[in-house]
C-alpha cells in the first residue's frame, strides 16, 4: 500500500512538471521566437543564397521560422523541466 502511495505520489509530480514546462514553454516560445528568427534570418538567407541559390528566401523564411520556434519551445520546456526536478530533488534530500 505504501510503494503504491509513493509511486502515485512520485506519478503526480512529474505529470505536473511535464505540464508546467509545457505552459512555461509556449509563453516563453511566444515572446522568444520573433526576437529569435529576426536575429538570425539574415544569416539565413547570405547562407541559402551562397550555397543553394537565389529563390528559396520564401521557402527558407518559413522553414527558419518554425526551426526557431522549435528550438525556442524545447530549449524552455528542457529547462524548466530540469530546474522544477532537480528543485524537488534539493528539497527531498535536505529534508530527509
Amino acid at each position: 500500500m505504501n510503494k503504491d502511495h509513493k509511486q502515485a505520489g512520485q506519478k503526480l509530480f512529474m505529470n505536473s512538471v511535464t505540464g508546467l514546462s509545457n505552459v512555461v514553454a509556449i509563453v516563453t516560445a511566444f515572446f522568444c521566437t520573433g526576437p529569435f528568427y529576426h536575429r538570425t534570418i539574415g544569416f539565413i538567407d547570405r547562407y541559402v543564397a551562397n550555397n543553394y541559390g537565389y529563390g528559396w528566401e520564401d521557402v527558407t523564411h518559413i522553414c527558419w521560422w518554425i526551426v526557431t520556434a522549435l528550438i525556442v519551445f524545447f530549449l524552455a520546456r528542457m529547462s524548466v523541466g530540469l530546474a522544477i526536478t532537480m528543485g524537488g530533488l534539493y528539497v527531498a534530500t535536505r529534508f530527509l
